[in-house]
């Protein structure tokens, strides 16, 4: 009898070849010539998976995550004052958060709270005001989040002789500080009136990031001008009670990064210090804001820049970690740690690079981007072999675009995105894909690489006429590898016999279009036979060359792909 397997193959999201997922491009545009270099605004919206993005002529401008054409939602006044816009978020319902500093805004919401330069509006989709409030603090609003409540929680500057009357955790700044201006925390309800503010600071420190939570919020900072004796910054029993204390060079240049739990009610939970050596959040050179912090069922993860002059003392990772071995050709590593909602470290590993972290909305995944420069030794070993762009484009600088497991023991994707211009960008992970927003420079042609669209496809000619420069958002979407489309019927057929020895046979019920081609790899992923298919019934390939194994076959065709394993004999 013939020794016949049957397979009816459907879609499952873990049906992948060799557990292997990519992205491939979907769209890209140029954007925004007024707006070039850092301090860009964006951010993925929860709700749609759309990005919205603020552009230099102060306008929300929406991009829908199926196409690159963007639409205006909303613009701020210019004014001769003077407008800032400095964070986006969301709330639950998808409206658009906004906070910034100046007089274009629009005028406050009657009863809210007002009583200074900075504004928080909230926006609909639809470009609606709902809500525009005045936060009294004396700098900027530097961070913005929002918890499960819609309550808002901004971190701004106070004069360090403000005395918060009724704060739940630090009343008055360090007033022996060089810094005038010293962090606080204010949380507003979510119809804009004041509950709480609270400084948190001491010596010379800077809270990076905020984000919150379901039972509280986290900061995440650095603790600059730390002794050996610091501990402000943590608690009883933590990971870490006391700053290391290194310097290099002058005084004031010692730091440590923090990171800290927060009550709703303004209290703090727990707090603690990680630092080898000197330790800093890292900055990234898109973004006008930090990102090494992001959440995941209501456990924090982040990204720290270690100084490792010329090794670290400690290794801060732990046994099963992603990479365990310093990588850095530089005074500095990357490491990405998660911590307990409690404050117990669970896992930290180093990474190739990394400067912004954050969460796709349907997958339990870390995406982290970084800039990768030229000649570093990594440049060929970093990139998986379903990459979108597996080599270095060029030029000093490329994106680079990681996802990492959440257990911090590998990494699920990675590519390269560049040219041979200087490009650097900042991912934001969404439904289904990824975001990137970066700029590129000193390029010799004018026709950009990351734009699909054939109106905004031209770089900027600088003033001296010795470059092009540009900048862009792209969307990447992802793709199983060895599933077939889900727009297509389910597919019954046979390959005999399993195990092979020297002709695999493949029998469809229907038969195959021309253009069908059969690729099979390796257990290792390698691709080692290319067929294409002939217009019968049942299609033999020789498989007589191959060692002895384990393979995977899959079948492409008109758009759809499927796999299956067999075994050569």
């Amino acid at each position: 009898m013939k020794n016949i397997l049957l397979f009816f193959v459907l879609i499952n999201p873990l049906c992948l070849l060799l557990g292997q997922t990519t992205y491939t491009r979907e769209w890209g545009t140029l954007i925004d010539p007024v707006k070039f270099g850092s301090n860009h605004v964006l951010n993925v919206n929860p709700v749609n998976g759309n990005m919205y993005y603020v552009s230099g002529y102060l306008e929300i401008m929406e991009y829908n995550i199926n196409n690159y054409q963007s639409k205006s939602i909303y613009k701020f006044q210019q004014t001769s004052f003077g407008t800032i816009i400095q964070n986006i978020t969301f709330d639950t319902e998808g409206n658009i958060i906004i906070s910034g500093r100046g007089t274009g805004a629009p005028p406050p919401t009657p009863g809210t709270y007002n009583g200074g330069a900075n504004f928080i509006v909230k926006i609909s989709t639809t470009g609606t005001v709902l809500l525009s409030l005045r936060a009294n603090l004396s700098q900027h609003i530097t961070h913005l989040a929002l918890d499960k409540f819609n309550n808002m929680y901004c971190v701004g500057q106070l004069n360090k002789n403000t005395v918060l009357n009724e704060s739940p955790f630090q009343s008055t700044a360090d007033t022996s500080s060089i810094i005038n201006s010293q962090d606080a925390i204010t949380k507003i309800s979510s119809n804009g009136q004041h509950v709480w503010s609270t400084f948190y600071t001491k010596d010379q420190s800077y809270i990076r990031s905020i984000v919150a939570a379901d039972d509280g919020f986290y900061v995440y900072g650095d603790h600059m001008a730390s002794t050996s004796t610091s501990n402000y910054f943590s608690t009883p029993g933590s990971y870490q009670e006391y700053a290391t204390g290194v310097f290099t060079g002058s005084g004031g240049n010692e730091k440590n990064v923090f990171l800290s739990k927060f009550n709703f009610d303004g209290t703090r939970a727990w707090s603690t210090y990680f630092a080898v050596d000197r330790s800093m959040v890292p900055y990234g050179e898109t973004l006008n804001y930090y990102g090494g912090l992001t959440v995941i069922n209501n456990e924090p993860y982040i990204l720290t820049k270690h100084e490792i002059r010329p090794v670290m003392t400690k290794n801060p990772t732990t046994a099963g970690a992603f990479l365990t071995t310093q990588v850095s050709m530089s005074q500095y590593d990357i490491t990405a740690t998660k911590f307990s909602n409690t404050g117990k470290k669970i896992w930290s590993t180093f990474l190739y690079y990394g400067e912004a972290i954050s969460k796709p909305l349907d997958t339990n995944e870390l995406f982290i981007s970084g800039t990768a420069i030229e000649n570093n030794q990594y440049l060929t070993s970093i990139v998986p072999n379903n990459a979108y762009q597996n080599k270095f484009g060029g030029g000093r600088t490329d994106n680079y675009i990681f996802s990492l497991s959440t257990d911090g023991s590998k990494m699920n994707y990675g590519t390269f995105y560049g040219g041979l211009g200087n490009d650097v960008g900042v991912t934001f992970a969404t439904k289904n894909g990824f975001y990137t927003l970066g700029y590129t420079s000193i390029n010799n042609s004018s026709i950009s690489m990351f734009s699909t669209n054939p109106v905004l496809n031209q770089y900027v000619y600088d003033n001296n006429g010795k470059e092009y420069y540009g900048t862009y958002i792209s969307y990447f979407k992802r793709k199983s590898l060895g599933l077939k489309d889900s727009s297509s019927k389910p597919v019954t057929f046979n390959i005999y016999p399993n195990p092979a020895t020297n002709v695999l046979n493949i029998q469809c019920k229907d038969i195959l279009p021309e253009n069908t081609l059969f690729t099979v790899f390796n257990i290792a992923g390698k691709k080692v036979l290319i067929e294409k298919a002939q217009s019968t019934e049942v299609n033999q390939i020789n498989i007589s060359n191959l060692s002895a194994g384990v393979y995977v076959l899959k079948i492409d065709s008109n758009g759809t792909n499927q796999v299956v394993k067999f075994l050569k004999k």
